[in-house]
């Protein structure tokens, strides 16, 4: 529900990067190489997310109970600097599940590479 709230270009690159995950379940060196090629301007777009928790209004909650690990050890929490885009615990934990469904059933996952 937050993405509702982000301009249209970093709802795109957020769809974008968790879409790279389909192929790289990592921030790993060749996951930041693969995103660049499906978004050459993620840099930018990278930075202008790290701000964007401001345009989330405060009555929606600050997201910062779901740590979203990396391969770094970094959590998005702390990346974000205790502000994300994850509501709750419970979100996550769904989105995992669905992450791992699509694993197991690879015939139904989105191809990446297409974007």
């Amino acid at each position: 529900m937050k993405l509702l709230f982000l301009p249209p270009e970093l709802v795109r690159y957020v769809f974008v990067h968790e879409l790279c995950h389909t192929v790289h379940m990592n921030h790993s060196r060749e996951f930041w190489r693969f995103l660049a090629v499906k978004e050459p301007g993620y840099m930018e777009l990278d930075k202008q997310l790290r701000t964007a928790w401001r345009l989330v209004p405060a009555w929606l909650g600050d997201g910062t109970t779901a740590p979203y690990p990396s391969s770094s050890g970094i959590t998005h929490a702390q990346l974000f600097k205790g502000k994300t885009l994850f509501s709750s615990p419970e979100l996550v934990a769904e989105a995992n599940k669905a992450a791992t469904a699509r694993q197991s059933n690879s015939s139904c996952a989105p191809n990446p590479r297409s974007l």
